[in-house]
């Protein structure tokens, strides 16, 4: 392939793709603090999503998802635990407002395991458990029943 086509076909994929234009803006001038905010904006206001009554309608596989396209963009492993731990902070602290069924509740182990392994693969470990920790012994970060849900699992796991 010529060194034109190969920039016909990217200058085409730059304008198809929201995708791929943010990565390659990313690339350009990479800002993973900037990054990071946008992400943690983006996991807020999927957390916040409720119906009437405010019953929760965050989705855990978006929650995923969005970490995932994060981590595509190699912010590097200390930005991608801030986000899993804002994830996680954030999935906690609505429990005190919204109603969330079982799936949700038991979205709030997953982040916190997702955490734990994550830091582990990455030597951060400490880290994690300091900010799991941190949001368990505040009653102001999250509600007594999801508390004890999330402790019993990271329990029931060691």
């Amino acid at each position: 392939m010529s060194r034109e086509q190969l920039l016909d076909i990217i200058l085409n994929v730059y304008d198809a793709r929201k995708e791929a234009r943010e990565y390659f803006e990313f690339f350009l001038n990479p800002d993973s603090d900037a990054l990071l905010e946008k992400y943690c904006a983006m996991i807020q206001k999927e957390v916040m999503r409720a119906k009437r009554g405010n019953r929760a309608k965050f989705r855990i596989s978006v929650i995923k998802g969005l970490i995932k396209n994060f981590q595509g963009f190699d912010p590097g492993p200390e930005y991608v635990l801030r986000l899993i731990s804002f994830a996680f902070l954030q999935v906690m602290h609505y429990s005190r407002i919204l109603y969330y069924s079982n799936t949700q509740d038991n979205a709030a182990a997953t982040l916190a395991y997702a955490m734990l392994d994550y830091a582990d693969k990455h030597l951060m470990f400490d880290r994690a458990v300091t900010d799991i920790d941190l949001v368990l012994s505040d009653e102001r970060y999250s509600s007594t029943y999801l508390n004890r849900i999330v402790r019993k699992a990271l329990d029931e796991r060691q």
